[in-house]
């Protein structure tokens, strides 16, 4: 029974150290604070605009994203080799996971909503009713692939 006790403890202690060293990767060294009146919006190139709030998708470590989708932008299945967090911050966005593509399978998220995309893991989107802006946390070095063959 020790022998069990002290096979917990080690893997307690272990899964803890771990956790610790995740959020140190997460959280850069220096403060950051950000203000909407200080994004910077580029052309986001599956349409919309976009603004960098941390660090850079294509370079490794963290990145924290915005971005704003026009109405009627629909977003073919397609995946990304990091893990990523979504949260919807205005309108409602029409998310599934999968590679079919098939609108009926669209789930509505509305402002406050969040999701997570696995890495690797096919997924399509569509902003159905309107604007909508959301937020992505993820690690880089980060990219797109589209899943069906000749698709943008």
């Amino acid at each position: 029974m020790r022998y069990f006790v002290r096979i917990v403890c080690a893997a307690v202690t272990a899964l803890a150290g771990g956790a610790v060293a995740a959020t140190a990767q997460l959280v850069p060294s220096t403060p950051v604070q950000v203000t909407p009146d200080h994004l910077v919006w580029t052309p986001y190139p599956a349409g919309g605009v976009q603004a960098f709030l941390l660090g850079d998708p294509s370079q490794p470590g963290t990145y924290v994203v915005r971005i704003r989708l026009p109405a009627g932008l629909k977003l073919a299945p397609h995946a990304h080799p990091d893990g990523r967090i979504v949260q919807v911050l205005s309108g409602t966005m029409y998310f599934a996971l999968g590679d079919s593509g098939d609108s009926t399978r669209l789930k509505a998220f509305p402002p406050g909503s969040l999701w997570t995309e696995p890495p690797g893991a096919p997924h399509y989107a569509w902003a159905r009713d309107g604007e909508v802006v959301l937020q992505i946390v993820g690690t880089g070095p980060s990219g797109s692939r589209p899943v069906l063959p000749g698709q943008p």
